[in-house]
């Protein structure tokens, strides 16, 4: 009798756990909210997803914050993308000649990277310019008329130019300047084996011309290469250095430093990549490849009549340069390969994309941030 009424007893706690459970069970489906619209009304990524290695898709993971060496440098071009680290450090350094400049950096394994930030550095005109063959910490400075080498392990903060060059002081041409602008040093380029330092100046002639100096960093010599001359753009290529100025492009031989004229049907809105000039002629979707050292030139269609051009080119690998193609708020995105005139990959980012910022983070991932919609903020990883 006992083992009958135990058994009873142990089936009515069973069914009543069973009836707690289904009973928590209904709860929680009643309860649980519903998507919101703005939850369920997302369609699926325009961006063609990257197959993972289990074969299933997976979507760009947003960006946040990049500590590679490069990136941090190449993040340096106006706009603060990323939050300041935490382990930042602030820096204040005066030169010899009173320039101050007050800036963060971050330790990064061996090296000292300092952060630019066009919204608080209003004293540069560009971003830190990395000087590897002096030192993994070494930058070159530029403000409103000079060039300083910034040291950070050795906590210096140096003039690179003289301020007396054999026949005018800065003193001197900058009292003298007051109208026409004083640029003792501008425009800096560096060379790819970090040994030239190529710039413009007005020091001499009271400003009223422009010469393109060269500055040796092992010699330490300061050379007049070409007086009464000006670039828009230039680029060194083994023992060449090309220039870009209005619809000409000139180059000299380091050599022998003669200057010679290559073309006089280019523009402007160029850049140089290794023995290539990429520029944009008169149509929107056309641009043109100049090939600098056979001066072969090829005419790319891309896009339509309503397709502006953005490019980005890759500072890893100056053969590829990222394509916007901008019709409106339709935004495509291809990677492109100079040399072979080839598409390697597109990206077709919708109708609806209003594109803020573009960058290369290494020599196969671009990033892409703007608004979709108008609503959704995005940033895109995309590779190639």
């Amino acid at each position: 009798m006992k083992k009958r009424s135990f058994d009873n007893n142990l089936r009515i706690i069973v069914l009543g756990l069973l009836i707690l459970t289904m009973a928590l069970g209904l709860f929680a489906c009643k309860d649980k909210p519903s998507p919101s619209p703005s939850q369920s009304s997302i369609p699926p990524e325009s961006i063609s997803p990257q197959p993972s290695d289990n074969g299933q898709t997976q979507e760009p993971e947003p960006l946040l914050e990049y500590r590679e060496f490069n990136s941090i440098m190449l993040f340096q071009e106006g706009i603060q993308v990323f939050p300041l680290p935490k382990d930042a450090k602030n820096l204040s350094m005066m030169a010899e000649d009173g320039f101050t400049i007050s800036f963060s950096y971050i330790e990064n394994e061996s090296s000292l990277i300092p952060i630019y930030d066009a919204r608080s550095t209003t004293s540069l005109n560009k971003p830190f310019v990395p000087l590897p063959n002096l030192g993994d910490s070494t930058y070159l400075v530029w403000n409103q008329h000079k060039f300083y080498i910034l040291d950070l392990k050795e906590k210096s903060f140096k003039l690179l130019l003289k301020d007396y060059d054999g026949t005018i002081t800065f003193k001197q041409a900058l009292e003298g300047n007051k109208a026409n602008g004083l640029y003792w040093g501008t425009k800096p380029v560096i060379s790819e084996d970090g040994k030239y330092l190529l710039y413009l100046t007005n020091r001499r002639n009271n400003g009223k011309t422009n010469d393109i100096r060269l500055y040796d960093f092992e010699s330490k010599e300061d050379i007049l290469l070409i007086e009464d001359f000006y670039y828009t753009h230039a680029s060194f290529y083994k023992n060449t250095i090309f220039f870009s100025l209005e619809d000409r492009i000139m180059r000299i031989d380091l050599n022998n430093q003669v200057l010679s004229p290559l073309s006089y049907s280019t523009s402007v809105n160029g850049f140089f990549a290794d023995n290539y000039y990429v520029y944009t002629s008169k149509y929107y979707q056309e641009f043109e490849i100049l090939n600098l050292l056979t001066l072969e030139s090829k005419s790319i269609k891309m896009g339509n009549e309503n397709s502006a051009i953005k490019f980005s080119p890759n500072p890893y690998n100056k053969d590829i340069t990222s394509i916007i193609l901008l019709n409106g708020k339709k935004v495509t995105l291809n990677i492109y390969k100079i040399s072979t005139q080839e598409i390697l990959k597109t990206y077709v980012l919708g109708d609806s994309f209003t594109l803020l910022y573009s960058q290369w983070q290494e020599e196969n991932v671009f990033s892409l941030s703007g608004y979709e919609e108008d609503i959704n903020e995005k940033t895109f990883l995309l590779t190639y």
